[in-house]
């Protein structure tokens, strides 16, 4: 099974996303726009994470059943979405509330990963 060989670096990813997300949610919570942490955290997501989690999604699909590629699949596009959601959000358009909440989003579905020791987690809910 791979959870052996990507536990390592799943806790690293975790904790560069929450690292960023913590700095806009500080701001959020202040009701202040956080135009260069939003920034921050999109290039994160967009140039480590997700990068990172479709490779190792595509090259274990000979390793594990097609149930659990569906799924990875699957939770790989969730949090694309929501990334992109991120690269779209601008003050007149979204409230910070919204914006929260799809970091929150973005946090649970990377704590879901990174609990099973797994690309993705099969129990994420989103």
């Amino acid at each position: 099974m791979p959870n052996e060989r990507l536990v390592s670096y799943d806790g690293n990813l975790l904790t560069g996303v929450r690292d960023r997300a913590a700095s806009v949610l500080a701001l959020v919570a202040v009701r202040t726009w956080p135009s260069a942490e939003l920034n921050t955290l999109v290039r994160y997501l967009r140039t480590i994470v997700l990068p990172r989690l479709r490779e190792e999604t595509f090259s274990i699909h000979g390793e594990v059943g097609s149930e659990w590629v569906a799924t990875a699949q699957a939770n790989y596009e969730r949090l694309s979405t929501l990334t992109a959601r991120l690269e779209r959000a601008e003050p007149a358009i979204c409230p910070h509330l919204q914006l929260r909440h799809v970091v929150e989003e973005i946090l649970r579905l990377l704590i879901g990963i990174d609990s099973c020791g797994e690309v993705f987690s099969s129990t994420a809910a989103f």
